[in-house]
């Protein structure tokens, strides 16, 4: 794994910017359609499958993970 960048925060402004610089220096726009992927509070199946796929044309894979629900949750582990 060449990257892997952990954002969290309550500014999503703030933290959409910074996705789409990364995005920006990374992803062709040519591929972005296969390349880029966003994937809002998954199973933990899907999380693995996502980082196990190889690109389908050249270039990088880039895949936003977004858990603000699991993140954002009171709930403690044993309920």
């Amino acid at each position: 794994m060449a990257n892997l960048f952990f954002f969290w925060g309550q500014e999503e402004f703030l933290l959409n910017s910074e996705i789409q610089e990364i995005k920006k220096k990374n992803i062709d726009k040519t591929f972005e359609a296969l390349a880029y992927k966003k994937l809002h509070d998954p199973k933990a199946a899907d999380v693995i499958n996502a980082i196990r796929a190889l690109p389908m044309m050249f270039g990088n894979v880039m895949h936003i993970i977004d858990m603000s629900k699991f993140m954002l949750s009171n709930k403690s582990a044993d309920a």
